[in-house]
């Protein structure tokens, strides 16, 4: 082999490694780069499916599919024996029927065309519509719907939740808040939350806030475990809760069952008060359900408030 021959060999082995090195090189580089690639896209994918969570339909569908002892707890037989009785003479059964989670003009002007009282409670600004307050805005009758913590991560996602370790200053500022949207409210109840008012220690520090800011604070009930009777008690403030929930099956027949469960308190004790959602077989029910209401009269909360307790 001629020194031409040796030198031309060698380089060939040279460039053969050199390819060989950029492949490799090449192999690696693209490696990394589809996995961040594929990193960054399944970061899209989540921060969109977060973007999701709070949209109106998904928060229906969850309302939709409450988890048992969160949402639609187990009715207690003796939840008569914690709520404050009236202070004045019975004269005619009221109804009381307040429809949770309304953030939109539709579902309000739904509520308005029903053919009885029915109070609203009104989601404060959120990211389903930053723009609750206007709702409000000349509306004799309603509640603000306080999201309060609850057992479920995705329900205490909801903007500006409570939480039982929020400091004072937060809880303070919350409900300082509401009440500079809500100039006119007086009552709130919460949505879910059912860890917030099973908490003595929580439930006592948002009720000694809502108390200075004028506000008056009704159970809704979604935990067996609340202590909001006592907290009430401590505070010299009557024990006011929800006593059915009606759409906790999304179907006309148990809708109306339900409603005929709460006709059945109303009758024994003088009143009651049942809880449901603007959902549009909850609405459908409501508007079937003129002729059940013979003997008792709906009227809205705050109706139902001055009449027994003279505020």
């Amino acid at each position: 082999m001629n020194k031409r021959d040796s030198i031309k060999g060698y380089l060939s082995i040279k460039i053969s490694l050199y390819i060989v090195i950029v492949f490799f090189i090449g192999l690696v580089l693209g490696f990394f780069w589809g996995y961040t690639l594929t990193s960054t896209k399944a970061e899209q994918v989540a921060q969109k499916q977060k973007a999701k969570l709070l949209t109106p339909k998904i928060v229906q569908t969850i309302q939709n599919s409450p988890k048992v002892g969160e949402e639609y707890p187990k009715e207690e037989k003796n939840i008569s024996k914690l709520i404050t009785p009236a202070p004045k003479p019975i004269k005619q059964p009221y109804l009381i029927i307040i429809l949770d989670d309304v953030a939109h003009s539709g579902q309000l002007e739904a509520i308005k065309k029903l053919p009885f009282a029915v109070t609203p409670s009104i989601f404060p600004p959120s990211k389903i519509n930053m723009n609750t307050p206007k709702l409000a805005k000349g509306l004799k009758h309603y509640l603000i719907h306080l999201p309060l913590e609850s057992g479920s991560t995705q329900m205490n996602s909801f903007y500006k939740t409570l939480f039982v370790q929020d400091p004072a200053s937060k809880i303070l500022k919350r409900v300082k808040d509401i009440r500079r949207l809500f100039p006119k409210a007086h009552y709130i109840n919460n949505h879910t939350g059912s860890v917030f008012t099973s908490n003595y220690q929580a439930m006592y520090r948002l009720f000694g806030d809502l108390k200075k800011e004028g506000f008056i604070f009704i159970d809704s009930r979604t935990t067996s475990k609340t202590v909001v009777p006592k907290v009430s008690k401590a505070y010299h403030f009557p024990y006011i809760a929800r006593d059915v929930f009606l759409d906790n099956v999304q179907d006309t027949k148990a809708i109306l069952k339900q409603l005929k469960e709460a006709i059945s308190i109303a009758k024994k004790r003088g009143y009651a008060i049942a809880i449901g959602h603007p959902h549009p077989t909850t609405l459908k029910a409501l508007n079937e359900a003129k002729t059940l209401l013979k003997g008792i009269k709906p009227i809205y909360f705050d109706q139902f408030y001055r009449i027994y307790y003279g505020k």
